[in-house]
């Protein structure tokens, strides 16, 4: 369920996918060029979600979220890095911090995805290499076919704009102190290489190594499954 935007839609996006007043919150920043989609088969049972997207222009998230006894940041791929900046001065009393399938360092040929590679995906961005990029994000064309449901409804040039301001932006600001508890790492990712992630989280997150390809959502179908890790 969808409560609220807020933003335009050249900024920062923040969504409430959840809001039951629960006492447990979810700070969820999603993957580049995704939306609320990604989690549209997903149980949000027990958790108050809010998510975050569309990473054009970061801004810091000033809300201390006091109203919760417990609050997990959750950040897949690209939400890694946008988190780090956005949390970089918060007071926000953060239960625990996973990261999925990403890392500190994004467009990196040891820590993240080569910058040729980020750039040639940036650069020939269009409808076609689009619908290879999310099959990519499956690894397999059964599971493509299987979550096609879950993939954005986010404009193409919109899309490739993000692409291009966070190429230019991931290469300036990537260094970081955020104290990242958790690295859930997919064996099977074809963005952010699996050894790649590897080298990155050694000695400075527990490390949880899963068949799973980038998009993660395959085993896990509610949130507990994943914060308890």
């Amino acid at each position: 369920m969808i409560v609220a935007k807020t933003e335009e839609q050249n900024s920062m996006i923040h969504t409430w996918i959840n809001k039951t007043s629960e006492n447990k919150l979810i700070l969820f920043f999603n993957g580049l060029g995704m939306d609320e989609k990604t989690l549209c088969n997903f149980n949000h049972k027990g958790f108050d979600v809010c998510m975050f997207y569309n990473y054009n222009e970061l801004t810091s998230i000033k809300d201390s979220f006091k109203e919760y006894d417990e609050i997990y940041v959750i950040a897949w791929s690209m939400g890694v890095w946008a988190a780090e900046q956005c949390l970089r001065n918060s007071k926000i009393n953060i239960t625990k911090s996973i990261a999925i399938n990403g890392t500190s360092i994004p467009i990196d040929s040891d820590y993240g995805i080569d910058k040729k590679i980020f750039e040639g995906t940036a650069l020939n961005w269009n409808d076609r290499n689009r619908m290879k990029f999310m099959m990519r994000i499956f690894a397999s064309t059964s599971l493509y076919k299987k979550y096609f449901s879950c993939l954005p409804d986010r404009n193409t040039d919109e899309q490739k704009n993000e692409l291009l301001v966070l190429l230019d932006k991931a290469m300036k600001e990537n260094i970081s102190h955020y104290p990242w508890d958790t690295a859930i790492c997919g064996k099977q990712d074809l963005i952010f290489n699996y050894q790649n992630q590897i080298n990155y989280w050694t000695g400075k997150a527990n490390i949880i190594s899963c068949d799973i390809p980038h998009y993660p959502f395959i085993n896990s179908k509610n949130w507990n499954e994943i914060v308890s890790l």
